[in-house]
């Protein structure tokens, strides 16, 4: 122990005291990493924030503020043609005041496509056995947050760019979840231990070992002494020092050699006896998928398959019992256990049963097949027992590529086989905002791998069915990833999290109270939560058998995916909410879309506006000369159209963004230029300035007066040709809008309806489009929908309270600028 501590004393600049997270990060020196696109890439860049859970917003604005003070991360200022989403991870524990802490993750799904991979191979445990030999003494040493320890070249650095609701951001180090990364950073610490004798690298997981004890410190002294000069600093919670056994790469190393970790096989260890002969047909099916390199498997399962006879009377005896235990142990064991190689295909089959679930990892040998290499089960929780059948799939995934974490992060890609036909679009493709609930947190935890999902069918999974319905009451694995438990306890808390405002909007509780009173619904929530029979049941809820795999109940809301399901008593008056102001068939099931569902909606929606009396008289008789399609300006507000309609014996300015279609309608006093003028400041004044405005040749816009204010804001007017509106089509387009919108009962509330219907050619609302946001209203929709964008009053008050108060009242516990701002 007294030597340990002199090692660690001699290495406080590489390994600081303190917890991980307030570790100080090294810059490794050499030369910056920088990320090359292929020829055909395609720039890939989202305009808003994903919608970030209200409890969760303080907590990613203090790690936004961690990873600047940090030097990790600095702001973007400027236009960038690549802008990926982010999504906040919740970490184990709380902060203090028992407020939760979030790793931010960045959505590099569409550039990993766009990037120029480095052929690089990752080291093998086949290339570290033999150096083993006569090693008596080992320390692991982990390196903090490794990737962001090298720097990133400045001219790449706009390829990182990522947006949140407090602005948009960009990294200065080697992101996670990049997909070059493992190779570049498994690269670079090869050169930076080159030349030293007794150490082993695999990422950020070095292995120091020696003969003795003596020969082991000199390495390890040498190698911390390398780090140090590097610029390298470690996780000292992750550091094992001068072990004689411990855990690395999924093996167990010790003086006695290199073994299998027990937990590998412990799902196979922990095979129940058969009870019946279905049971016995599994346990074989499993047993003679992976035991092709067992010799004599035949005669060692005579006894087992002598069960299946139909003359066999059941009986279960010694022999049976000792094939049973001679089939554990020989496919717990080589030949028959492969060693991971990473340059080998990797495939990972997971699956779920109504009570457990299990996980079995691949590699495919060629000629020999696949030759498993690790395997994994576990008990579903009485709360994961509830899930749908699509989350215990998506969970199964999640378990089984956390517990196989050290042999598939990294991959370039490998394989997950499902026999479950509607998973594979969600983890291949689907947007995560559409996705169930539950779903959602796992597909975040799964992004940090770089996987394809494929699709199985459940008889050729034998493995992984056999082990999720025999599944360990106990967790076993790696103890240093997530305890048993964290899972179910991190999905659960996502959840709470997303729904935390749900309750508090009246529309919700009353979808809520009437899904409960309505008994197809409450019949159709309890098999989705119990699961679905195998016989038919009521005509009614049959109709929903085909929907399975998509509903969910999330805090006693039956949904279908991320929308709300709507009971029979509810759907007239949802109908008249989506279609508020009368918008159209295709923007009403866009809303629809994005917020509710119900069996035959689109076809209801079709119904219910072609009865609607108004949208029946306001209907044009005849069509008209088409108008002359307009190039898409480069971004919003950059150019305008005016024009002026009456109606009613009133006057109206519209004003509409030819970027976004967001319409503005202001009431004229009268049709001057001074009064156009005037309604066109206060507009300005919320939005802009335009680079462009085009308008007809009235007398309103062609005045002097008008020409100085043109020339005073700094736009160019531009004026269409006499008789012929078409060559301002957007404005002519927008005065029929809102001619359409005047006319209806509560005109305003039609607008805003208007501004917060996706145009259906690009599937944003206009208010998307210029701002940023969805806007609310009164049809039910999940809070999650919505993005709140960050107050930057409150925050600039905040910071000049504090400023203030620090001015007036000096603390000598704050002692840099950033600390006060935090």
């Amino acid at each position: 122990m007294a030597v340990q501590m002199r090692m660690v004393c001699r290495i406080d600049d590489v390994l600081p005291e303190g917890p991980a997270e307030e570790e100080p990060l090294g810059t490794m020196v050499g030369e910056p990493v920088r990320i090359h696109l292929r020829e055909d890439a395609q720039p890939y860049s989202v305009s808003s924030a994903r919608r970030i859970a209200l409890p969760l917003l303080p907590a990613v604005k203090r790690e936004v503020q961690r990873m600047l003070d940090s030097d990790i991360i600095e702001p973007v200022t400027t236009p960038s043609d690549w802008c990926a989403p982010i999504v906040p991870v919740v970490k184990k524990g709380s902060g203090d005041g028992g407020e939760p802490k979030v790793r931010l993750c960045i959505d590099f799904k569409k550039l990993n496509h766009a990037i120029k991979r480095e052929t690089y191979q990752l080291p093998t445990v086949d290339e570290l056995i033999p150096r083993l030999a006569g090693a008596k003494m080992f320390s692991v040493l982990d390196a903090s947050s490794g990737f962001w320890q090298l720097p990133l070249h400045k001219d790449s650095r706009h390829l990182t760019c990522f947006i949140t609701p407090f602005g948009r951001f960009r990294m200065k180090r080697l992101p996670f979840g990049i997909s070059i990364a493992p190779e570049v950073y498994q690269r670079r610490m090869n050169l930076l231990l080159e030349g030293i004798e007794g150490v082993a690298c695999y990422m950020d997981d070095v292995l120091v070992f020696g003969a003795s004890e003596e020969e082991h410190d000199k390495n390890l002294k040498q190698v911390l002494k390398r780090m140090k000069s590097e610029g390298l600093t470690l996780n000292q919670s992750k550091c094992h020092l001068r072990q004689k056994r411990l855990k690395y790469l999924g093996h167990i190393v010790s003086e006695d050699g290199v073994e299998v970790d027990p937990a590998k096989v412990a799902a196979i260890q922990a095979l129940k006896r058969p009870s019946n002969v279905k049971e016995v047909k599994q346990l074989l099916g499993m047993v003679n998928y992976v035991g092709r390199f067992i010799p004599q498997l035949a005669e060692t399962l005579r006894p087992l398959n002598d069960l299946l006879r139909r003359d066999h009377h059941w009986t279960w005896d010694v022999p049976q019992e000792q094939a049973l235990e001679a089939v554990k142990r020989l496919v717990s064991e080589a030949p028959v256990l492969a060693i991971f190689d990473p340059n080998l295909p990797t495939v990972l089959a997971a699956d779920a049963s109504s009570y457990g679930m299990g996980g079995a990892l691949f590699q495919d040998h060629g000629d020999a097949g696949l030759r498993p290499i690790a395997f994994c089960s576990r008990t579903l929780s009485s709360c994961e027992q509830h899930y749908a059948q699509i989350e215990k799939e998506c969970l199964a995934i999640t378990h089984a590529c956390e517990k196989f974490h050290r042999y598939v992060h990294g991959l370039r890609k490998f394989t997950v086989l499902t026999d479950h036909k509607p998973l594979i679009p969600l983890l291949n493709s689907k947007d995560i905002d559409l996705a169930p609930v539950r779903c959602q947190r796992m597909l975040l935890r799964l992004m940090r791998y770089g996987f394809v999902a494929e699709h199985c069918p459940g008889k050729q999974m034998v493995v992984s069915d056999l082990l999720s319905r025999q599944p360990l009451d106990v967790d076993s694995g790696d103890t240093r990833h997530e305890e048993p438990g964290d899972l179910e306890e991190e999905v659960q808390l996502y959840v709470d999290a997303v729904v935390s405002g749900v309750l508090e909007d009246a529309k919700l509780e009353e979808v809520k109270s009437a899904q409960e009173g309505d008994p197809v619904l409450r019949k159709v929530a309890e098999v989705t939560e119990k699961g679905w029979p195998a016989t038919a049941t009521e005509p009614e809820v049959e109709k929903f058998r085909s929907l399975q795999d998509s509903l969910s109940v999330v805090s006693g809301v039956l949904c279908y995916g991320s929308r709300i399901l709507i009971p029979e008593s509810m759907k007239r008056d949802v109908l008249k909410r989506i279609h508020a102001g009368h918008i159209g068939l295709n923007k009403s099931r866009q809303v629809a879309r994005e917020s509710v569902f119900w069996p035959r909606l689109s076809e209801d929606l079709k119904n219910f506006i072609e009865g609607c009396d108004f949208c029946q008289a306001q209907r044009p008789r005849q069509r008209s000369e088409p108008l002359i399609p307009t190039p898409l300006p480069e971004s919003p507000w950059r150019k305008l159209g005016a024009d002026i309609l009456e109606h009613k014996g009133k006057s109206y300015l519209v004003i509409v963004d030819y970027y976004s279609r967001y319409p503005e309608i202001l009431q004229l006093s009268s049709i001057t230029s001074e009064q156009v003028i005037l309604k066109m400041q206060s507009v300005f004044a919320r939005f802009g300035l335009p680079c462009e405005l085009v308008t007809d040749g009235g007398t309103q816009f062609t005045s002097a007066l008008f020409q100085e204010f043109s020339r005073e804001c700094g736009f160019v007017h531009t004026v269409t040709s006499p008789h012929f509106p078409q060559a301002n089509g957007e404005a002519e387009r927008a005065v029929r809008t809102a001619k359409h919108l005047l006319k209806q009962p509560d005109p305003w509330m039609a607008l805003l309806a208007y501004r917060a219907a996706p145009l259906h050619t690009l599937g944003l609302s206009p208010a998307e489009l210029l701002m940023g946001r969805k806007l609310r209203t009164t049809v039910p929709m999940l809070p999650q929908k919505f993005r709140r964008p960050d107050d930057e009053v409150r925050r600039a008050d905040e910071r000049l309270k504090m400023k203030d108060c620090l001015w007036r009242s000096p603390s000598p516990e704050i002692s840099s600028p950033a600390q006060r701002y935090v």
